[in-house]
Order: C-alpha cells, then sequence, then structure tokens
C-alpha cells in the first residue's frame, strides 16, 4: 500500500473516532443514551469499512464510492444539530448552501455504490449517463435549498415558506425525499444485480447491502410523507435502529461476505457474538427510549432496568439458537456439509469396499455442492493414488492416477501451496487417517465457473474426518485383499468368490461361466522393452478388462499375466460376448513405454459351468479353452466345446525391440 493510502486510513480513523466522539458527548444531549450509543457505533462501523476498503482496493472506484459515502454519511451527523439561520450576509448563505450538501451528497453517493455493487447493474451499464443525474440531482436540489433559505429572508414570493421554521421543514422534507428516493432507487438496483449474479458470494452481498438500505428507504419515505412522523414516540425509537442498518449491512457485505476481498474477514464466532451483542443493542435501546417515556411514572433508570430484565428473559430461549441463525445467514455451506456428512455416513456405514464407499462419497459430494468430483486412494508404499470413483464431468478428465503428497503429512495437501498434484482439478482435500493421507478428494468447479469457497473446502475437510476411519478400514481390506500392481483382486478372494456361487449354482441352479485371459507375448514385452514396460501394459490390460465388466462381475489377478473374471447369472454364449468386448477394448489400449507406444493383446477361454462340476474342473475348463486360443493364432476368444471363435483374428504384438 502506498503511503499516501496508508496517511488516508489513519485519516479515515481518526476521523470516525473523533465523529463518534462527538456524537455521543456533545451534539446529542437531547437524545436516549441508547440512541446515541447506536449514532457512535454506527460512525465506528462506517470508518472501519472506509480503513478495510482503503486497505483492500485503493484504486477501485466502487471501493472509493463506498468510502465517500461512508465519509459523507458521517458529515451528516455531525452537521445536523447547526441548523442554518435565514442568511443575513454571504458567510451565513454559503452555510445554507454547505449545510445541506452532505445529506444530498451521502443521497447521490448511496445511489452510486448500488449501481456499481456488488457488480455492475446492467441497467448502469447501458446507461452510465444514470449516475451522472444523480449528482446533478443533488447540486440542482442544494440551490434550491438555497432559495429557500433566501427567500424566507426576503419574501421574494408566496409560492415558498416565509419564515424560518417553513424553510427548514421544506429543506427537511426536499432531503428526506431524496433519501428516500436514492436508497430506494438503489437497493433495487443492487436487489437486481445480485438476482442476476452468477456468484454465490455477490448474491450474499447485495442480500446485506439491501438489508440496510432497503430499511432506511423506507424509514426516510414514511418520515416524508408523514411530516408529523418525526415527533412521535415510534419515530424516536426506530430512528437509531434504522440508522445503525445501513452501516450494519455494509459491514457484513464488506467483512462477512468479502465484498472488497478484504484483510479482515470475520469468522464464525465472532459473526456469533456481535449477533449477541446486536441483540442487546437493540434491547438496551428498546429499553432506554421506553424507560425514558415511562419517567414520569419512575425514574428513568428504574424503567430501564426493569424493561432489560423483562427483555433477558424473553430473549434467553433465542440466544440458544444464535449459532444456528449465524450458520444459516452466512454459513449455508456448513449447514450443508453437515448433511452432506450426514448422507456420507448412511451411505457407507455398512461398506468394506472402496470402490462403493469412493463412489457414495463422490456421489455425495457432486449432488450437494455441485461440483465435478474424484477420489483416489493410496496405494503401497510410494505408489501414485488410483482413482477410485469420479462423478460428472470428472468422469471424462480426471487422470486414472495422482501423484501422492510429498510428505505423509495432512499438511501437505493444505493451504495454496499445496505439495499435491492438483491438475486437472481446481482443488485436492486431503483426508487423513492419524495425521497420515489415506485419499484425495479432488473437486472441480460448479456448473457456474466458481471454484469451491475456502469455507467449504474447510467444512469440507471437516466432513472428510468423519468418514476417515472408514476410508483406512476400507483401504487396508482393498490392500489385502486387491493386487497392488493391477489393482484386481488376488487370487484367493476370487477363489472364495467362486466357491460362493458354485454353492449357489448347486442350490438353485443359477448359471454362471468363467473368463480366463492371458496376455500375448508377454514374456517377449518383458525381454525386449523391461519389466517396467511389461508391468504398466499389464496394469492398462486389468484396467480395460475391468472397465468393461459388468457392476455384478469379479474380475481378479489369477496368476502372472493371467487374469480370471467369473460372470453371474451368464451363460457361455453371453459370457463371449462379454469376452469380446474385453478383448477389444484390451487391443485398443496403449501403454506407454520407454521405447514408443505399446500395444498387447490378450487370449480369452471361456467355460460355463456344469452340474457335477467342482469349482477347480471349471477353472481346467477355461485353461483348456485359452490354450486352444494361444494355438489358433492368440488375440481371441475360445469356448470350452465350441470349435469355431467369437471375435475377430488379429496378430498379436507388433513392438520393435528396444
Amino acid at each position: 500500500m502506498k503511503p499516501v493510502h496508508r496517511a488516508f486510513t489513519w485519516f479515515l480513523a481518526a476521523f470516525y473516532l473523533a465523529a463518534a466522539a462527538l456524537v455521543q458527548l456533545v451534539l446529542y444531549p437531547h437524545v436516549a443514551v441508547g440512541t446515541r450509543a447506536l449514532y457512535s457505533v454506527a460512525l465506528l462501523l462506517y470508518g472501519a469499512l472506509g480503513v478495510v476498503s482503503v486497505r483492500a482496493r485503493p484504486r477501485d472506484v466502487p471501493a472509493r464510492v463506498f468510502v465517500g459515502a461512508g465519509l459523507a454519511t458521517a458529515l451528516t451527523f455531525v452537521a445536523y444539530p447547526f441548523a442554518p439561520a435565514l442568511p443575513a450576509d454571504a458567510a451565513s448563505t454559503v452555510y445554507v448552501l454547505l449545510f445541506n450538501a452532505p445529506f444530498l451528497l451521502t443521497s447521490a453517493l448511496m445511489f452510486h455504490m448500488s449501481a456499481v455493487l456488488p457488480e455492475e447493474n446492467p441497467v448502469v451499464r447501458q446507461h452510465p449517463g444514470i449516475i451522472r443525474h444523480a449528482y446533478v440531482a443533488a447540486c440542482v436540489l442544494d440551490a434550491f435549498g438555497l432559495l429557500v433559505y433566501l427567500n424566507a429572508a426576503h419574501h421574494w414570493t408566496g409560492w415558498l415558506p416565509g419564515t424560518q421554521a417553513g424553510a427548514w421543514a421544506a429543506t427537511r422534507g426536499m432531503v428526506m425525499g431524496f433519501y428516500s428516493a436514492a436508497t430506494l432507487s438503489g437497493s433495487a438496483l443492487v436487489a437486481w444485480s445480485g438476482r442476476r449474479a452468477a456468484s454465490t458470494a455477490a448474491r450474499r452481498q447485495a442480500t446485506a447491502l439491501c438489508a440496510g438500505l432497503a430499511p432506511f428507504g423506507v424509514f426516510r419515505l414514511v418520515n416524508f410523507a408523514v411530516p408529523g412522523f418525526a415527533s412521535s414516540p415510534v419515530f424516536q425509537a426506530l430512528e437509531g435502529m434504522v440508522i445503525f442498518l445501513l452501516p450494519l449491512g455494509m459491514f457484513l457485505a464488506v467483512c462477512g461476505f468479502r465484498l472488497f476481498e478484504g484483510p479482515v474477514y470475520l469468522r464464525r464466532g465472532v459473526l456469533t457474538t456481535l449477533t449477541l451483542l446486536l441483540l442487546l443493542a437493540a434491547g438496551f435501546t428498546l429499553a432506554a427510549t421506553v424507560g425514558a417515556a415511562l419517567a414520569p411514572q419512575m425514574s428513568a433508570y428504574s424503567a430501564s432496568a426493569v424493561l432489560c430484565l423483562a427483555l433477558g428473559l424473553v430473549l434467553w430461549p433465542a440466544v440458544r439458537h444464535v449459532g444456528e441463525f449465524v450458520d444459516t445467514l452466512f454459513f449455508p455451506e456448513r449447514l450443508l456439509l453437515r448433511q452432506l456428512t450426514a448422507q456420507i455416513l448412511e451411505r457407507v456405514a455398512e461398506s468394506t469396499d472402496i470402490r462403493v464407499l469412493a463412489g457414495a462419497f463422490t456421489a455425495t459430494v457432486s449432488e450437494n455442492l455441485g461440483v465435478d468430483a474424484a477420489f483416489y486412494v493410496a496405494g503401497v508404499e510410494g505408489a501414485p493414488f488410483a482413482m477410485e470413483a469420479a462423478t460428472g464431468r470428472a468422469e471424462g478428465y480426471a487422470p486414472r492416477t495422482l501423484l501422492p503428497p510429498a510428505s505423509a503429512d495432512a499438511a501437505a495437501c493444505a493451504g495454496p501451496s499445496a505439495a499435491c498434484e492438483k491438475a486437472p482439478f481446481v482443488d485436492v482435500v486431503p483426508i487423513a487417517f492419524r495425521g497420515r493421507v489415506n485419499a484425495l478428494l479432488a473437486l472441480g468447479r460448479k456448473a457456474s465457473g466458481e471454484s469451491l469457497s475456502r469455507d467449504e473446502l474447510r467444512e469440507l475437510g471437516v466432513a472428510s474426518v468423519q468418514v476417515a476411519a472408514m476410508v483406512e478400514n476400507a483401504r487396508l481390506f482393498a490392500l489385502a485383499t486387491r493386487d497392488g500392481l493391477t489393482l484386481l483382486l488376488r487370487r484367493p478372494v476370487f477363489e472364495e468368490q467362486l466357491a460362493l456361487e458354485a454353492a449357489r449354482f448347486a442350490r438353485d441352479g443359477t448359471p454362471f461361466s468363467l473368463l480366463l485371459f492371458d496376455v500375448d507375448d508377454f514374456k517377449r514385452v518383458n525381454d525386449t522393452r523391461g519389466h517396467l514396460a511389461g508391468d504398466e501394459a499389464l496394469r492398462r490390460v486389468s484396467g480395460a478388462v475391468a472397465a468393461n465388466s459388468r457392476d455384478m462381475d469379479v474380475v481378479a489377478r489369477y496368476g502372472g499375466e493371467e487374469l480370471v473374471a467369473l460372470l453371474p447369472g451368464a451363460t457361455a454364449e453371453v459370457a463371449a460376448g462379454v469376452a469380446d468386448r474385453m478383448r477389444r477394448a484390451v487391443a485398443d489400449v496403449e501403454a506407454g513405454a520407454e521405447g514408443g507406444p505399446l500395444h498387447v493383446t490378450v487370449s480369452v477361454g471361456v467355460a460355463e459351468m456344469e452340474a457335477g462340476l467342482a469349482p477347480q474342473q471349471l477353472v481346467a475348463r477355461a485353461d483348456a479353452a485359452l490354450y486352444r486360443a494361444k494355438h489358433a493364432g492368440k488375440n481371441r476368444v475360445e469356448m470350452h466345446g465350441a470349435a469355431a471363435e467369437v471375435g475377430q483374428h488379429a496378430v498379436g504384438v507388433k513392438a520393435e525391440p528396444a
């Protein structure tokens, strides 16, 4: 920040502190203590807003207009007690002209502020002269006010008031009318801008600004339309609160909803405390005002004390709900993520399958927050995190793996300089159990193009803590049951599933078939391209087979370069069709390796369960069919007992030696 801007912030702080002290101690002795306190707090809020806005956006025109509106409003507090007398000389004439200027300028600045915040209104964008007309109207009305006072002094015409009291009433009505017109039209512009805004933050900012502008405009409209309203007890009770609401709405827009993305941002605890203080201030103001009205019957202090006690008893039950009110108003994502956490727990509580758990987690996040999501789980030490589930557009662009964080510590993925790989995602939320990252939740953008806010990410991190233990249990279960290289089930797990399916076949005759895969010429791949290329090829083959299996199918690594698939409910013909789809998918896979792209193929043997067969006999039949596929030219599907192949004959590996 430049020295001139720093000096201006110091000037703002000193000016508003002095103005608040004058209002509280000197300028308004006839006003109730509670109302004076609200005036002073309003001035301090304007001062805080000015300092924050200058520090955040010193060169931004909307921020400058915002600061100017606060300064002009503060001048009205200071100038109001010094009502002008009828002009008798040049100095008093100039004072009459200057007295109305802060009030009218405040209205014009409020309208200007409403036209450009939280973002420029479409009407103002098309007709920028509207803002200029507001300032011209303020100058014309200021000149008209001077004319009213001069006419009262010199009696030029009977169309205008001829006394000082009449001149004061006329100019006050003029100012109130301009106040109400500027703030009500301004609140309409802000509401329009907020309704059309694409971002959630802009809509919240517009709501906060309208909450301050609209009551102020309505109050001044009633004051303008009903001249006797200013002398009523209701006016005295409401004026302080309405005047206080305007800077409060602005303060919430800036510090609660980050209107200028300033350095000051109120946390939930601070907002809860401020809400409680606001309730107390409202109660104190009401008690002090009513206490003053009851003073003829009892002392003002006694009446105020009795009313404060009564209000405390009435408001105490509401205090318990202040936190929920603050969350609803300022942190709706907190409530949303509480529901999200409950839904996640409900979906995954009984699952030990990491893929089911990951799918439920990402689906719930995507449904509730409207973002693309992918879930990556840690494997063996140092290996990339493997994707287990993806939703939305992430299914198309999410990589199969993400690099692990530089450190196993959960802090490695936190903050803007996170050590986790993010591309092509916007944010990555680490899921850690006992300080060790065991999964990553990768997040894209919302449909509006926004990324998740810092608060949403923080709350999502809190929600992920609730399921971290389940993720770890499922991850460890997967490590125990899945092959580390291919991420398919291990052979012992597959054999258990095969035994269960065989028992079901013996019990009710439900058909099922077995597929046995072997990568063609895999030894040549290892010998000519190296074992790393062979591992990558086997990993890609396994991914293609798993991706083209049915949801009910069980795919496993049987040993070496052999894979096996169990197809419940499938006859041999259906199984052969599935096997051929898998074979073609493998043939289309390109494994990147040193020495250039690598293409591999598989041969597949198919066998259907029959009465009297043991599980191992079924495997032997599939193995025999695989043997025939190998000797018939490879890259083909053979069924047990069938003479013809299913699918197209093709040549195996074409890669040259490295």
